[in-house]
């Protein structure tokens, strides 16, 4: 297997024009150039989502995230190179700061965790209340509103933190906390079309669900695809368009 750490690199000139210039956010293209690097190979990508979905579902197995989503990128990018693509190659995402990888995934973890802890904590307070014991009932409800809506806002701010995180680290060799505030800030400068991509992303990602497993691991290994031409634009400067990946004989 070919080494594929050294890979293509971030070049902190384009973040930071990024960051003083902000930067167009193709949906479509994305989209329909993921589409068409994931048909090249959807065996392969299908297979490794699959793998990555029963990691993940392992729970320790979460902390691999990061460098399993980078594995769909190094696959797009031989696609979009015309290379021929195992399996294997889709792996090396562990073969580069993989620790960093592995505290970057931590973090939303710990969060997310201790929110949801405090959320179940409530509710079971609120389930000892007796029947007619209204005032402090409806006090608890309240609490439970707001530990909810704090989830959610939590949870949206994570992922624009978390958005270009691991490619900063593995694509750049960001540390963790600069990667996850580098993230944020260029979250912030197309923050309404990161929120549409995530949302349509997800719900092609659902769409699998309402046909059976192999479905869900269709759409969820076509929805990764999709952010590499979002991460070669934004993160490298380099607009991939679905004509030349249909061009290309493989």
């Amino acid at each position: 297997m070919e080494n594929y750490t050294i890979g293509p690199q971030i070049s902190e000139t384009v973040i930071q024009d990024r960051l003083n210039s902000g930067y167009n956010f193709d949906i479509g293209n994305y989209i329909s150039t993921g589409w068409e690097i994931f048909k090249k190979e959807w065996v392969t990508f299908s297979l490794y989502g699959l793998i990555m979905l029963v990691i993940v579902m392992t729970g320790i197995g979460a902390l691999f995230t990061g460098a399993l989503i980078i594995g769909f990128f190094i696959g797009a990018d031989k696609v979009v190179k015309g290379e021929k693509l195992s399996l294997n190659d889709m792996f090396g995402g562990f073969n580069k700061n993989l620790g960093s990888l592995i505290v970057l995934m931590l973090i939303p973890i710990v969060i997310m965790g201790a929110i949801y802890s405090l959320f179940f904590g409530v509710l079971i307070g609120t389930s000892s209340f007796a029947p007619n014991d209204d005032a402090a009932a409806m006090a608890a409800m309240g609490s439970m509103l707001i530990i909810y809506l704090l989830m959610f806002v939590i949870g949206m701010a994570l992922s624009l933190a978390m958005f270009f995180a691991p490619y900063l680290v593995y694509f750049g060799d960001y540390a963790v906390i600069d990667a996850i505030k580098t993230s944020w800030k260029l979250s912030m400068k197309n923050v309404l079309m990161i929120l549409l991509f995530t949302i349509l992303i997800g719900f092609i990602t659902q769409v699998g669900i309402f046909v059976c497993l192999i479905g869900i691991v269709v759409s969820m290994a076509f929805a990764y695809v999709c952010y590499y031409p979002l991460m070669k634009d934004v993160l490298f400067d380099q607009k991939i368009t679905p004509e030349q990946i249909s061009s290309r004989v493989f």
